[in-house]
Order: structure tokens, then C-alpha cells, then sequence
């Protein structure tokens, strides 16, 4: 049976509210290779959004060392991911670890 869930990804519909409808069948989780709380859509992750964010820096030519990418990576992690997971402690381990790569590059003077 399918049941309607929230998907802020998906076209606006029902008087407004944000709808998908899910297969039941669908809730089987791999934890391992496809854990709930990193599908932003239903073939896009975290992983996906990480690996376009820190390509782009690259190819910007921007000075960040692989400690501040790392840092950076975890951070948006927590912040994708928040409201599937840990709610605000996500966030607020989403800014710590942000708050790394900025001392970081305010260290270098940057």
C-alpha cells in the first residue's frame, strides 16, 4: 500500500503541501549502502551533493587545504542531512565543524 509522505524536493501539490508517494515496500532500509537519512532524492545523496561542492571548489582554484575540505564535507553532511537524523544537533555539529575550516583559513589569512 502507498502511503503520501513529506518531500520538500518534490512539485508542489494538494493545497500546497509537499507530497510523495512512497511504496511500502520502499521502506526496507540498507543502512550500509543506502541509509535513509543521506537520500535527498530518490537517485541523489549526500554524497552526491559533497562530491559537486568540493569538485567546484577545485576546479575554482580556490586555496583549501584537504583538513578544511574534510571539515568542510562533514559540515554539509550534518546540514543535509538534519532533518532526517539528529534534527538540531546535526546543525549544531554542522557549525562546529564549519567553525573549523574558518579558523582554519583564518590561521592561514585567508
Amino acid at each position: 500500500m502507498s502511503k503520501p509522505t513529506f518531500n520538500p524536493f518534490a512539485d508542489k501539490r494538494d493545497n500546497g503541501v509537499w507530497l510523495t508517494i512512497t511504496d511500502d515496500d520502499d521502506d526496507q532500509e540498507d543502512v550500509v549502502k543506502k541509509p535513509n537519512h543521506y537520500q535527498l532524492l530518490p537517485d541523489y545523496e549526500v554524497k552526491d551533493v559533497n562530491k559537486a561542492l568540493l569538485d567546484k571548489i577545485q576546479e575554482s582554484g580556490y586555496d583549501i587545504t584537504l583538513y578544511e575540505a574534510g571539515w568542510f564535507q562533514q559540515s554539509m553532511q550534518y546540514f543535509l542531512r538534519f532533518y532526517a537524523k539528529n534534527g538540531l544537533e546535526d546543525l549544531e555539529k554542522g557549525i562546529e565543524t564549519m567553525q573549523f575550516v574558518v579558523d582554519s583559513m583564518k590561521e592561514r589569512k585567508l
